[in-house]
């Protein structure tokens, strides 16, 4: 048996969610989920694209 981490009721130890609180009980399985990977591609192209353009704009 383990206890709700939001309300404390116990729960069986294979339980996902609390039956009183109504609410996920994820304690344990955050480190194996899986985040998804911040893509900043666009960021880089846009700002190589505006030092470009200031180039130009400066030296040409």
């Amino acid at each position: 048996m383990v206890s709700c981490s939001n309300c404390g009721n116990m729960l069986a130890e294979s339980a996902t969610f609390c039956y009183v609180c109504n609410s996920k009980q994820t304690k344990g399985f955050d480190q194996f989920e899986v985040k998804p990977k911040k893509n900043n591609t666009f960021l880089v192209v846009m700002y190589v694209v505006v030092i470009l353009i200031l180039l130009f704009i400066f030296f040409g």
